[in-house]
C-alpha cells in the first residue's frame, strides 16, 4: 500500500500491514552538507508539456459480508465498529469478526469514517 521500507538518519523501518513497524539501528553515519541544500528542482510546477492529469479516485466503502454484518448488528453492536470488525478479518465469520471487535474496544478512531483510509484497519 504505501511504503515497505523508510531510511532515515540510519534508522530503517520495515513495514507490513496491518500496520507493525520494526525499527533497526544500521549504524550508518549521515553526513549532511556544509551549506543549504537546494530543493528547487523538485518544487512542483503545475501540468508540464506531454503530462496528463490522473482521474480523481472516488473512495468506496469496502464490502463486507450482509448476513454476518446483519448477525452482529442485532448483538447491539454499531454498525462502524461491525464493517471494521469484518474489513479486518477478511469477512471469515462473526465469531472471528467478535473477537476482533472485543479485542479492539479502546481503539482510537472505532467510530471514525470508513471512507478514511487511515481508518479502515485498526
Amino acid at each position: 500500500m504505501f511504503l515497505d521500507i523508510l531510511i532515515d538518519d540510519g534508522i530503517k523501518f520495515l513495514a507490513s500491514f496491518p500496520v507493525q513497524l520494526k525499527l533497526i539501528r544500521l549504524g550508518v553515519p549521515v553526513i549532511p552538507p556544509s551549506g543549504p541544500i537546494n530543493f528547487d528542482k523538485y518544487i512542483g510546477r503545475g501540468l508540464q508539456e506531454g503530462e496528463k492529469l490522473l482521474p480523481e479516485e472516488q473512495a468506496s466503502e469496502p464490502q463486507v459480508n450482509g448476513a454476518v454484518l446483519n448477525e452482529l448488528l442485532l448483538m447491539g453492536f454499531p454498525e462502524i465498529r461491525c464493517k471494521k470488525a469484518l474489513i479486518a478479518t477478511d469477512n471469515r465469520d462473526a465469531e472471528t469478526a467478535l473477537n476482533w471487535i472485543f479485542g479492539h474496544m479502546d481503539d482510537p478512531g472505532m467510530y471514525n469514517d470508513m471512507n478514511r483510509p487511515w481508518a479502515m484497519k485498526a
